[in-house]
Order: C-alpha cells, then sequence, then structure tokens
C-alpha cells in the first residue's frame, strides 16, 4: 500500500475517466507528460503492448507524489485514491494492534516510508480521520528514518557496537535527501 498502489490507482483513474466511468481527474495531463504521451490510449498501450510491461512500468510509484499533489488541489479521484490507502493501512493497523493487545488503550502508530514525507500531510491526515471513531488515543509518528535504518541499527546493537552521535551522523549523511521522494518527475 505505499507509492506503487498510489501510482496503479492513480493509472486506473485515468483509464476510468477516459472511459467515461467515473468523472475527468486533474491526474491524467500530468501522468501523460510523465510517462511523455499524448493520449490515455496511448499510455494503455504503452504498458499492454504485446503483453510485455514497458520499462518505464516499474517507475509507477513515482506517481504517488502527484496523486498527493492533485489530492490538495481538490481532485476527486485523487481524494478517492489516498482515502482508499488510509482506510486499508487503517485496517491493517488496528488488526496488528488487536494481536497485541493494544485496542482500548493508548499506543503509538509509527507510519513510515516515503508517503509520509509529504510536506502537506496528505495522507497523514486522512490516516488521523479514518482513526477518528476506531481507535481511542492513537498518536501518529511518523518515523524519522527508513527500515533500511532500523536494520542497520539493530545489526549495530547484534554486533554489540554502540551507537553513538558520530556513528549516528554518518548515518544520517548517506541517507537520501526528502526531496527525492518529493517530486515525481
Amino acid at each position: 500500500m505505499g507509492g506503487t498502489e498510489l501510482g496503479h490507482s492513480a493509472l486506473r483513474a485515468v483509464y476510468r475517466a477516459e472511459l467515461g466511468i467515473d468523472p475527468p481527474t486533474s491526474l491524467t495531463a500530468p501522468i501523460l507528460t510523465y510517462f511523455g504521451q499524448d493520449s490515455v490510449e496511448a499510455l494503455l498501450r504503452l504498458f499492454t503492448m504485446q503483453g510485455i510491461p514497458h520499462p518505464r512500468y516499474g517507475q509507477v510509484s513515482r506517481l504517488a507524489p502527484l496523486v498527493l499533489q492533485e489530492c490538495a488541489q481538490g481532485d476527486s479521484a485523487a481524494r478517492a485514491i489516498v482515502d482508499d490507502i488510509a482506510h486499508r493501512a487503517v485496517n491493517y493497523a488496528l488488526v496488528a494492534a488487536r494481536k497485541v493487545d493494544l485496542l482500548g488503550q493508548p499506543f503509538t502508530l509509527v507510519l513510515n516510508g516515503g508517503l509520509f514525507r509529504d510536506a502537506g500531510g496528505i495522507l497523514l491526515a486522512a490516516i488521523q480521520a479514518e482513526l477518528t471513531g476506531r481507535a481511542a488515543d492513537v498518536t501518529l509518528v511518523r518515523a524519522r528514518y527508513e527500515p533500511a535504518v532500523g536494520a542497520l541499527l539493530h545489526a549495530f546493537d547484534r554486533a554489540g557496537l554502540p551507537l553513538d552521535n558520530v556513528r549516528l551522523a554518518r548515518i544520517e549523511a548517506t541517507l537520501p535527501p526528502n526531496s527525492l521522494f518529493a517530486t515525481h518527475t
């Protein structure tokens, strides 16, 4: 349910709007531009011609910031995508909380991944809204680091290496800038 899911949902929204199944969406023009296509039909062909997906199909996750941006600007298709992702994420989080007996008491839900670097907090707000009335006293926190950093810190711990400010500074110096995750071009 990360950026790839948002990207695929955006493509489906564009296809459905083109067919007249759903209302037009402001996602269409920037997605066509991103993939260098002049029509939705050409976009669809790009990914389905001869049954072999185009190499850029793997870049669908890079559409996620575009979806968040269009949602912030009021596009109803983008809003529906964000709300759906929030609903499903909360469902999984509440299942996990129930399995470890956290429901009914305050707990912290840590959100991780590039989607939560969104400067406007669109997805964060959608998750908070989804939690309202479903779980009492859940505090949402954006993780400071990606899961890979957690694995590295765990490896340090297992190896008996202390995590001092010097090591932490070196780790932080190697991390990609947040701006890497805030662009769809």
